[in-house]
């Protein structure tokens, strides 16, 4: 009988659930210096693509076992909104629509990933053991938290402001606060599922993680932590007080010790300046500022975001082209009105609304209509306790609304699919569908995990000679670098800069004008004013000084507080 379970799907289902635990357990937490950015330009990002990978292939080795997939109606749902999403594409006016690929390849992955999940049938015993999974990792995060603040070298208010393995305050506080849901939900639903020794064990953690947790929530110093962690805590007491479940004793002890915890956060902080004032003007001011080229506020921002879509709200400026059209449009609002937010941004802090510029209504409305039919069919199957279900899924939406948690960590991503296939995957019927080339999934499997654990261990390799030569800027640190795609333009600018820098250089008409070539293809992916310094040094150099006016009026348009 074990045996032939190894030789059919038991080996499937046994690996998939290892490979989520081993990664909130073990691969979420790699850490490794890095030069910042997003995506693929953090480590930890790029591993956590490996085990999405894994995720994937083990999902299609599952349809090739059975010689069947199973389809459910919010995989019908995600493919529609996919769709919705591409359409823009069709009819973008821009040259700049390749800058969108990776979103797209991500909700992609998403998709897959969710459907994945899908195809195993696990059980709801299953489903908690891979949830709390995540409740230990965020516990781990938190504890780094705490290393960070009273161990390593003091910082505001005494101590450092914890990071965790994120290398960004809101990302930390985002996904203890989805950990801290999924405990109150997994001892909602534990005491039906496991024996009272294992349920003691896992309260046990689940408490400790959560009077640990709330002083990370306070010394993150975010106000959208704050804000985030408010709306938790309400959205469990109005589920707790309306609807008929049991063991809510022990989600009320959660709640105060969380609470508990955020007042003993809240005392360290405002003895360590030794005035409470101080500290409430400082959170006040820290998300706000957390942006800090310029210190103005974040909805300055969206106010000039909200003209950009007022200009095309129809058929928006074109995927790829929210960078320029920001700067643009700031420059304009600066000319009128003297405010002035930071120089080039690529993104909005809101997620609606960077789709929304970009693809106009379309793709508005799929996000949108997805949102509110998953939380229909959530309360028609689960009812009021589906308020429970959807409270896990608040922390990284909230942040998402200010801030792009899921292009800074893989991990809410991964996360947010997980939680999407696990609330569906307990309330939907799934139609089954024969497949005739079993083949085809086998080979697939094999191909796309290769190919992006390839990919993936080239950006960390390349990631950390890059960070190399950042400390050291020797272009031959360079050389060492098997740089895939997304890092191939870092290298080339890093090469090309240096050069420029060189004073003892001696410039002949060629190279100069493969640096002109070089910084218009720069400019026009990644305004930047320093960018028209250069330009403006080298079209001088080439005698072209009318172009290197021309240069000189845009730059000091498009950057004001630039000294170009």
């Amino acid at each position: 009988m074990f045996k032939e379970k190894i030789l059919g799907q038991g080996w499937l289902t046994t690996s998939i659930l290892a490979v989520l635990i081993i990664y909130y357990f073990i691969g979420m937490h790699y850490t490794q210096h890095h030069i910042g950015g997003i995506g693929l330009y953090r480590p930890n990002n790029a591993v956590g693509w490996i085990f999405a990978s894994a995720i994937i292939s083990l999902g299609l080795l599952k349809i090739a076992n059975d010689r069947q997939v199973l389809i459910s109606p919010t995989m019908k749902m995600i493919a529609l909104v996919f769709i919705g999403l591409i359409i823009p594409y069709f009819y973008g006016q821009t040259d700049n629509l390749w800058k969108a690929a990776d979103r797209f390849v991500a909700i992609a992955a998403g998709g897959l990933i969710i459907f994945s999940l899908q195809q195993f049938r696990f059980s709801e015993k299953q489903w908690m053991c891979i949830l709390f999974s995540v409740v230990v990792a965020a516990f781990l995060q938190v504890l780094i938290g705490w290393y960070e603040y009273f161990l390593a070298a003091p910082g505001a208010f005494g101590g450092n402001v914890p990071f965790g393995t994120f290398f960004q305050k809101n990302n930390i506080g985002t996904f203890v606060l989805t950990g801290f849901s999924l405990a109150c939900l997994f001892l909602l639903r534990a005491p039906k599922l496991y024996s009272s020794q294992i349920y003691k064990i896992c309260f046990s953690i689940s408490l400790i993680f959560t009077l640990f947790a709330g002083f990370v929530l306070v010394t993150v110093l975010s106000r959208s932590t704050q804000l985030i962690t408010l709306i938790v805590i309400i959205c469990i007491c109005i589920g707790l007080g309306i609807s008929k479940v049991n063991n809510r004793r022990a989600v009320l002890l959660m709640i105060f010790g969380l609470l508990l915890s955020i007042c003993f956060g809240i005392y360290v902080l405002a003895t360590a300046e030794g005035n409470l004032d101080a500290l409430i003007e400082f959170s006040d001011t820290a998300e706000w500022d957390s942006d800090k080229s310029t210190g103005e506020p974040r909805r300055l921002v969206w106010g000039i975001c909200w003209k950009m879509f007022l200009r095309s709200p129809l058929l928006g400026i074109g995927y790829g082209d929210f960078r320029w059209d920001f700067l643009k449009a700031q420059a304009e609002k600066f000319s009128t009105t003297g405010e002035y937010y930071s120089g080039s941004i690529s993104l909005p802090h809101n997620e609606l609304i960077f789709w929304a510029i970009e693809g106009g209504v379309v793709p508005l409305l799929c996000i949108i209509c997805f949102g509110l039919w998953f939380v229909i069919r959530i309360f028609r199957k689960r009812g009021i306790s589906g308020v429970f279900y959807l409270v896990c899924l608040v922390p990284v939406i909230i942040h998402s609304m200010l801030e792009y948690p899921f292009y800074q960590a893989v991990v809410h991503w991964l996360t947010f699919c997980s939680l999407i296939a696990f609330i569906s995957s307990r309330q939907e019927v799934k139609r089954c569908y024969t497949i005739a080339a079993p083949v085809i999934m086998r080979s697939l499997a094999v191909i796309i995990f290769t190919l992006v654990t390839t990919y993936m261990t080239l950006a960390i390799q390349s990631l950390y000679w890059l960070e190399k030569y950042s400390v050291t800027p020797k272009l031959e640190l360079l050389s060492n670098i098997w740089y895939p795609v997304e890092h191939g333009d870092i290298v080339l600018s890093a090469h090309m800069l240096q050069r420029m820098n060189d004073v003892n250089k001696v410039w002949n008409e060629k190279e100069l004008l493969e640096h002109v070539d070089w910084l218009r293809t720069t400019i026009i992916y990644d305004p930047k004013d320093y960018l028209y310094k250069y330009m403006i040094r080298v079209l001088e150099a080439l005698g072209q000084k009318e172009k290197a006016e021309q240069f000189r009026t845009e730059g000091k348009y498009l950057f004001p507080h630039s000294d170009i």
